[in-house]
């Protein structure tokens, strides 16, 4: 259509008609596209609830891939919390720990502080379950005084909540 668009002369009297079109068909997706990043976070979410691991993994990887940065960044860091816990309950610690750093990351750019040190908990979670009880109680320590400089005493509940 973009062609179409291109070719058809500024002055002609199907311009008007041709941009017309474009822009309803460019709304129409635009609107199904919503509709179908919903139900696959509805979906993601019912699985998740009922512990069906891998195939939330699978609905969460689908819906990130139907996301657009910046516009839906918050549903994206809840897409890579979620499925880092998913990961996580099947064993697979490595991708569990990219999914928290992908969350993590998202919330900084947003500017979520709370987001970003809940992340930090998650990828202790992750170090603690493969045995790396070191490494878990660093994250942690870090976390919790991340949390106490930022006033956030909940967080620093959570963190050590966590241990």
């Amino acid at each position: 259509m973009r062609h179409a668009v291109s070719d058809v002369d500024r002055e002609s009297p199907l311009y008007p008609a041709l941009i017309a079109l474009f822009s309803a068909v460019g709304s129409a997706w635009r609107l199904r596209r919503q509709r179908v990043i919903d139900a696959l976070h509805t979906y993601a979410a019912r699985l998740h609830e009922v512990a069906e691991w891998a195939l939330a993994v699978d609905v969460y990887e689908t819906l990130l891939a139907q996301l657009e940065l910046p516009l839906h960044a918050a549903l994206a860091a809840e897409a890579y919390e979620r499925s880092g816990e998913a990961l996580r309950a099947l064993g697979r610690f490595d991708e569990a720990t990219q999914s928290f750093r992908e969350a993590q990351a998202l919330a900084l750019r947003r500017g979520d502080v709370v987001g970003e040190l809940r992340m930090r908990i998650a990828e202790a979670s992750v170090a603690s379950r493969r045995g790396r009880v070191g490494e878990a109680r660093a994250i942690i320590t870090e976390t919790i005084g991340a949390a106490e400089r930022a006033g956030l005493p909940h967080v620093r509940s959570l963190a050590l909540a966590a241990l």
